[in-house]
């Protein structure tokens, strides 16, 4: 497909950092806690979805694998912590689907 490119798989700062205001020429400046928490949750989640740091994957296939594998309380164990997630639209998106299905929406 043509919005299919490839996502090279890191544990590290990456693209979706860009936006935190601690991340400074790909580290994160915020604390070693918060660097180590951070590349813990990365790690929970390259397990979670089966892949090594380092593969290169298509995008089609890293958001099928994401779709398949990861639910709302996996989605928890990895991100329980982060500070992220009340702005996180994937986290929210999970959230508000586990809410109505347990009803509580």
């Amino acid at each position: 497909r043509r919005d299919d490119f490839l996502v090279e798989v890191v544990d590290e700062c990456d693209d979706i950092c860009e936006v935190c205001p601690y991340q400074l020429d790909g580290v994160c400046q915020k604390g070693k806690r918060s660097a180590k928490r951070t590349r813990v949750m990365d790690q929970k989640l390259l397990k979670i979805l089966g892949l090594k740091k380092g593969r290169k994957i298509s995008s089609q296939n890293l958001f099928s694998r994401i779709k398949e594998k990861l639910n709302f309380s996996l989605l928890i164990k990895v991100c329980g912590e982060c500070g992220w997630r009340e702005v996180c639209i994937y986290y929210l998106k999970l959230r508000n689907r586990w809410r109505k299905k347990v009803g509580l929406i």
